[in-house]
């Protein structure tokens, strides 16, 4: 029995490797003569640079930049062949903050913008940038204004260190200092959302609230994101001739996915389409009888543009049966089966809180996919 994991990982407690490595162990012990094939998956987001480098044999450089706390930390990029990889989760994520002291009103992304520039000083001009997991809602400005971009308020004083309470603030916007440099890169940047920057359905009001902000917070952030959407729609459009503030993905990582459409001319693709195009998915599981893929959290919006979207349409091509290990569930998680999933397992095998789970996801993990692979040798008993 051939059989491919490919989860993605789970958010601020184990990495896809590990859990790939957790899950081979389980299936050795529980099936004869089983065949693994690991594909590490990432849509974007925690986990990106690992995904990319593990399908390429790719290498890792370390830098200090600037945590979303202004703070100085080490991080990582990844580099295959002529591209580099950033990961906005490493510079500028949520998972560098205690949940207690998240608040998008005093995040900066700038720790992102020193990773880029840290990039070009290494003489990469092929880049590639994941903007999942960002603890920001600042509009991508920290990171822009690492890259020489000015912030000026209606006093004509600048704004030192961007961040989302700022937004409301800004007057003028100065693009003279721009790194000149940005002009002779490729950039993309792996999405895996589609919201624009403002509205209900915007970087504030859907994704604020994960990064900190109560509903004050989001009020006074939307109200500072409106003004800077005027600013910045100035500044450009997409490809469709929308502006740039309304273009799917634009609201994504708080407002970063408009600011390198806007300000580097960056091109938005799906993350996850992206992550299994450089793994060659395709190949690795042509001839399987199963993939076990899986994320922290399967909702409603795990049938579209999520990891197991993405694993389950290359899988519905080859008619492989797929099975999701997560972390738990979420309104709208039966959606999942409309799409092919053919079963989900989760963690949690009786009451126990969030913490808890994270605390010994590695444990629940093992008990789950034991479960998983005894139901799969009754399957194979079957007649």
């Amino acid at each position: 029995m051939k059989i491919v994991i490919a989860p993605d990982s789970f958010k601020g407690s184990m990495s896809s490797m590990a859990i790939i490595k957790t899950i081979r162990e389980v299936a050795e012990h529980c099936i004869d003569s089983v065949q693994i094939t690991e594909v590490p998956i990432a849509d974007g987001g925690e986990g990106t640079i690992e995904a990319i480098i593990h399908a390429n044999n790719g290498r890792i450089e370390k830098r200090y930049v600037t945590n979303p706390l202004g703070e100085t930390i080490e991080a990582v990029y990844g580099i295959v062949e002529d591209t580099a990889i950033i990961e906005m989760a490493v510079c500028s994520g949520v998972t560098l903050i205690k949940s207690g002291h998240r608040s998008p009103l005093n995040t900066t992304s700038y720790g992102t913008g020193e990773m880029i520039k840290h990039v070009l000083d290494d003489g990469f001009r092929k880049i590639i940038i994941g903007i999942g997991g960002s603890a920001t809602n600042d509009g991508g400005m920290g990171a822009m204004q690492a890259l020489g971009v000015r912030y000026f308020t209606k006093d004509h004083e600048e704004i030192d260190y961007m961040c989302g309470k700022e937004l409301i603030h800004i007057s003028r916007i100065d693009l003279s200092e721009l790194d000149p440099r940005i002009s002779d890169c490729d950039i993309s940047v792996m999405c895996d959302v589609t919201n624009p920057l403002t509205g209900p359905l915007g970087a504030t009001y859907v994704y604020g609230g994960q990064k900190g902000g109560n509903q004050e917070d989001l009020a006074f952030l939307e109200s500072g994101m409106l003004h800077y959407e005027k600013l910045i729609n100035t500044l450009g459009k997409s490809s469709s001739s929308m502006p740039i503030s309304k273009t799917p993905g634009a609201g994504a990582a708080g407002g970063m996915g408009a600011a390198l459409m806007v300000y580097l001319s960056a091109k938005l693709v799906s993350g996850i389409e992206a992550i299994l195009e450089v793994a060659e998915f395709g190949k690795k599981i042509e001839d399987a009888d199963m993939i076990i893929t899986g994320e922290g959290r399967v909702d409603g919006q795990s049938a579209s543009g999520k990891v197991v979207h993405g694993v389950t349409e290359y899988a519905n091509k080859y008619n492989i049966p797929v099975i999701v290990i997560a972390g738990g569930v979420g309104n709208g998680y039966e959606a999942v089966y409309d799409i092919g999933v053919k079963a989900i397992m989760t963690l949690p095998n009786q009451p126990m809180d969030l913490e808890y789970c994270m605390d010994n996801t590695k444990q629940l993990l093992e008990e789950a996919a034991y479960n998983v692979f005894r139901l799969i040798k009754v399957g194979m008993h079957i007649k």
